[in-house]
């Protein structure tokens, strides 16, 4: 499942510390660090909480029907291997193999409906691939604020955090709003890097502000 079932919330924490007291050290205006404060730091906590969320509830669901489709599987096996083994001339062995095919039966039916249930929400409400989308979007919500810290990659070719902190703004709208597309409009990902913002327009207009 790649990842654990429980959620490392003193690490995450630690992360968003971490990230507060890179940006009160950056070059960067009062007014630009508090759009960094409260924009993209909010950002990345709710991101935070909706993947913990999702690996939580996508984990449970995924060992519920493992495990479960194992003891149905198991049931089978043992109910079918009693009514063969006991006694016929023992009416009291009679009645005791019937009593627990009869339990057994239960077991099984209330495993069975746990395991249809269990995939039933996954499916209807696509937790896989909510799992998968949030997970590869909180990864790249955080490499994205790495490379601007560090003035690298994309922001190579600025000097200043504060020259470059417009484009970096831009990417992390644009990572949360692909996100939200990708969840609510799977159908329409194709086309997303081109109608979530006007990147040709904003792209020529940024140039002018490189030095």
């Amino acid at each position: 499942m790649g990842n654990i079932l429980f959620c490392r919330k003193n690490i995450n924490s630690r992360h968003r510390l971490l990230t507060r007291e890179i940006i009160n050290e950056l070059d960067i205006t009062n007014l630009q660090r508090l759009v960094l404060n409260n924009r993209y730091i909010n950002v990345m906590k709710q991101m935070d909480y909706n993947t913990k969320k999702t690996t939580f509830l996508f984990n449970t669901l995924s060992i519920i029907i493992t495990l479960g489709s194992i003891l149905v599987s198991t049931l089978l096996s043992v109910d079918n291997s009693k009514s063969i083994v006991y006694n016929s001339n023992s009416t009291e062995n009679l009645n005791q193999v019937e009593l627990q095919k009869h339990y057994i039966y239960w077991i099984t039916l209330g495993i069975s409906l746990v395991v249809t249930i269990s995939n039933a929400f996954i499916k209807l409400f696509s937790i896989d691939q909510t799992y998968i989308i949030r997970h590869f979007r909180y990864n790249e919500l955080r490499r994205e604020g790495w490379l601007f810290f560090l003035l690298a990659g994309p922001y190579i070719k600025y000097k200043k955090h504060s020259l470059a902190i417009k484009t970096f703004i831009f990417n992390i709208e644009k990572i949360k709003t692909n996100q939200i597309r990708e969840e609510y409009a799977p159908e329409s990902t194709s086309s997303k890097e081109e109608i979530s913002y006007e990147n040709i327009e904003y792209t020529n207009s940024s140039k002018s502000i490189i030095v």
